[in-house]
């Protein structure tokens, strides 16, 4: 996957899945600010399992609020966010667990958030 970023624009950085699944293209996505790609190049996933994985080595730089998402910032500073679900915000955090901090440091492989 092309990861940009404003210095360098044509690099690319190597990802892992996230989680077991399907990946769909973000245009099948069900939610018009992914599909319409308003927040950036991505996919989905129709995921198995409850938990997910850091796609690659990187930094926390988001948790939201409502634990539903989490940004990342690669070592080439391109950011890259994992939300899960659509109109998950409305659940205020009920069912999902951060297993990472805030400033974090994390390793590919690593598990980010669990899912009940």
């Amino acid at each position: 996957m092309k990861l940009f970023n404003k210095r360098r624009e044509h690099e690319t950085v190597a990802v892992c899945a996230i989680a077991d699944g399907i990946v769909l293209p973000l245009e099948n996505v069900n939610d018009s600010v992914f599909s319409d790609k308003l927040l950036g190049e991505g996919v989905g996933f129709l995921f198995q399992g409850d938990t997910l994985y850091a796609p690659c080595d990187a930094k926390v730089i988001v948790i939201a609020n409502t634990k539903h998402a989490i940004g990342l910032q690669l070592q080439n500073k391109a950011e890259l966010l994992i939300h899960v679900g659509l109109d998950t915000v409305e659940l205020n955090g009920n069912g999902f667990c951060p297993l990472v901090k805030l400033g974090e440091k994390i390793k590919k492989g690593q598990e980010l958030l669990k899912i009940d």
